[in-house]
């Protein structure tokens, strides 16, 4: 869900091109992949973080926070507004 938040524009993507090019990028065998917004993945962690990002082009549109949201979060105990 975050992942589509933060780039909605996954949706507009050929799925099946997108496809592909994760068939490739698991074709190069990867040990370890360095991210800048994530932990270094390694060993089967790759294989289930590939996964996930395979399914991105098909995922549906995130639904946005609302107000009503962030009133519930400020509403919660030990939150004080500042």
């Amino acid at each position: 869900m975050t992942q589509t938040m933060l780039s909605p524009w996954l949706r507009w993507l050929d799925s099946a091109r997108y496809h592909d090019h994760m068939d490739r990028v698991r074709s190069l065998g990867a040990r370890h992949i360095a991210s800048a917004h994530s932990a270094t993945i390694h060993g089967v962690q790759i294989d289930r973080a590939l996964d996930l990002c395979d399914t991105l082009p098909d995922a549906p549109p995130a639904v946005l926070p609302a107000q009503s949201d962030l009133d519930a979060v400020l509403a919660s105990p030990g939150m004080v507004p500042a």
